[in-house]
């Protein structure tokens, strides 16, 4: 089974919103979804790229071993669950693990995106960071529904 590996700057404390994400991780089937929470540092995205390479290398031996996809508000953003579904399925569709970096209120460091593969929009809307992270995993389990033609997805 394939890895794919949440980075999310700053923890999710809100109790109910844990226990929608757990249902949702439950129903992934087609890969493991690996979430790793990393220190907030308010403004200094800085700081906070220093941690997320610090455990890319931890992970995965170097920052070049793993394909990395950024979650941003100026990311290419999917016309649709459809083709969000399509992108994935390619994204999942290689060898080994990839990883995904949901950055923090401020953004993403300048050495994070230099390392990222491709960056991804979930809407042209502004969301909580908390709200962000549930709906990208949301989206994970309706292309996985997507992929299989099952009727969650309409």
């Amino acid at each position: 089974m394939k890895d794919l590996h949440l980075i999310i700057v700053g923890k999710l404390k809100e109790s109910e919103l844990l226990l929608v994400e757990d249902d949702y991780r439950k129903r992934l089937t087609k890969f493991r979804l690996i979430v790793h929470e990393v220190k907030a540092h308010g403004d200094d995205t800085v700081a906070e790229g220093k941690e997320i390479l610090s455990l890319i290398q931890k992970l995965f031996g170097k920052t070049d071993s793993v394909p990395i996809y950024l979650l941003a508000e100026w990311g290419t953003l999917p016309s649709s669950s459809e083709k969000f579904a399509e992108k994935m399925g390619a994204i999942l569709d290689g060898s080994g693990a990839v990883c995904f970096i949901l950055g923090g209120a401020s953004g993403h460091a300048e050495t994070i995106i230099k390392t990222s593969k491709e960056s991804f929009s979930l809407s042209p809307l502004t969301y909580p960071h908390r709200l962000a992270r549930l709906i990208f995993i949301e989206q994970l389990y309706r292309s996985q529904c997507i992929w299989a033609g099952h009727p969650y997805h309409k």
